[in-house]
């Protein structure tokens, strides 16, 4: 690959954009990373990439596109990319007035951004895809009755219309889950609720050409998971249903570049039902890579390499996990029991063994011992 292709990530600094770093600069392109507040990477480090530039938080952020635009002119950025979605909007539209001009963004329509930030939408689409689906429920202010039973998992519908905000709430029972309906500010807010299920997370990353002309599903079970989100992940058998399903969802939804759906799988039964589906790299992205699955290499191809799928998927796959996470997990289940987000929900001599082994045997989503520049980077943000 050519190296005057320069790919470029915006955005604070986490595990999935050191992710996209090291993979770009694996493939042989130049690297740019405009990190958004956080704390700056001394000069010593900087040369995780191959042009560093940090923007403080305090920042009017029209101010910082409008730099970031400019840099990336003078050092020709070919791609740019990010995981936020409100970022990715804003972006277009400034590209839409004519910013970023010889730039590709790597990112979904801003119709695939306006369609899936409803989660009833999503919901919809995953019924008529015939993805499995809980029974699923739509709350507002003026709901009065709620016909459904046992505990109870609330979501935003539309997370910036849902005031007070939360991302998730774990409830009793119908009745306190009306109570949250009836205490929301906004009238325009709308909630969705499905019943709680005990059991791990189903993580399907996935990535689509722009033409269409492939696409490609990976999935990964959150062997551990604390307050809901992963710590660790393990390949995991992608059932040829489950793959079916989402492509019509995602031919449906007109998706692009990469993306990943989320599925709670029942530790009873086995079935895993549908939660929602991110159009972004994600905060497993840098879990998967170290898996062995090279999501920002995909992202590459979905948009640059359209109808070439020239990205090696048939390595091993192995357990990752986030050390940091893992540790912190330890930590706090030493000083209480794990919540009902949390898997496994036990505090006993197999989980914290479990925690152990996991330790020990799977790769980490940062610490690579080929890049202490990027390790040392990473570890600067944690304050660690």
């Amino acid at each position: 690959m050519s190296s005057s292709l320069v790919f470029g990530v915006i955005g604070p600094f986490g595990p999935a954009q050191l992710a996209c770093l090291r993979s770009w600069r694996r493939a042989g392109y130049r690297t740019a990373f405009f990190q958004l507040g956080g704390r700056r990477v001394p000069p010593r480090l900087s040369r995780l990439v191959d042009a560093y530039h940090f923007y403080p938080s305090a920042l009017a952020l029209d101010d910082i596109l409008g730099r970031v635009s400019e840099e990336g002119g003078r050092m020709g950025l070919t791609a740019l990319t990010t995981l936020s979605e409100n970022l990715a909007l804003k972006l277009q539209e400034q590209q839409r007035a004519g910013r970023f001009a010889a730039t590709r963004l790597l990112l979904n329509s801003p119709e695939v951004y306006a369609l899936l930030e409803s989660k009833v939408r999503q919901a919809d689409l995953a019924a008529e895809a015939g993805l499995p689906l809980m029974p699923t429920f739509v709350l507002d202010r003026d709901t009065r009755r709620l016909d459904a039973s046992g505990p109870l998992v609330l979501r935003p519908d539309v997370s910036r219309l849902v005031r007070p905000n939360f991302k998730v709430k774990l409830v009793d029972g119908a009745q306190q889950a009306l109570a949250v309906a009836h205490g929301m500010t906004a009238p325009e807010g709308r909630i969705i609720v499905q019943p709680f299920v005990a059991g791990p997370n189903l993580v399907v990353h996935a990535a689509r050409a722009e033409d269409g002309s492939w696409d490609h599903h990976e999935a990964f079970l959150t062997e551990i998971k604390s307050g809901g989100l992963a710590v660790a992940l393990r390949p995991y058998p992608l059932p040829d249903s489950l793959v079916a399903a989402c492509r019509r969802f995602e031919q449906a939804a007109g998706l692009r570049g990469v993306f990943h759906y989320d599925f709670i799988l029942d530790a009873a039964t086995g079935q895993a039902s549908f939660l929602e589906v991110n159009p972004r790299l994600g905060g497993t992205t840098g879990k998967v890579v170290a898996a062995g699955y090279d999501e920002p290499a995909m992202l590459a191809s979905a948009y640059l390499d359209a109808g070439a799928h020239r990205v090696d998927v048939g390595g091993a796959r192995h357990p990752s996990i986030s050390r940091i996470a893992a540790v912190r997990y330890a930590m706090s289940l030493l000083r209480q029991a794990p919540s009902q987000l949390d898997h496994p929900p036990r505090r006993d001599g197999k989980t914290f063994g479990s925690l152990a082994r996991a330790l020990v045997l799977h790769r980490d989503e940062v610490f690579r011992l080929t890049d202490v520049i990027g390790n040392s980077a990473y570890l600067l943000q944690t304050g660690a």
